[in-house]
């Protein structure tokens, strides 16, 4: 007939604690490489954070160059086919001495 045990073993074996003091030293290195890659990760991020950031920005920088330009291309046709003789650039100038 077999019984329940309610008590755990009083002893280990010596090879059953030399198992477990490999296996917990194992443990804490694992630990500590991750620990060291948590962070590492945690710096990575950062840049990658700072650098879409900065992307961001000269995409808005660019996009608000372009707006400009797409105006002056507007306002060059727009004088252009006004009647302008001699270039947008000849009749802004004009306009300028006069004012």
């Amino acid at each position: 007939m077999l019984t329940a045990r309610t008590q755990p073993f009083p002893c280990r074996p010596p090879a059953a604690n030399a198992k477990l003091g490999e296996a917990n030293t194992k443990l804490q290195e694992v630990q500590a490489k991750v620990a060291a890659l948590n962070a590492q990760l945690a710096e990575l991020e950062s840049q990658y954070a700072a650098a879409v950031a900065e992307k961001d920005a000269a995409v808005a920088q660019s996009e608000a160059c372009q707006r400009k330009l797409d105006l002056a291309n507007r306002l060059i046709a727009a004088l252009v086919s006004g009647g302008c003789r001699g270039g947008a650039v000849a009749c802004i100038f004009a306009g300028s001495k006069g004012a």
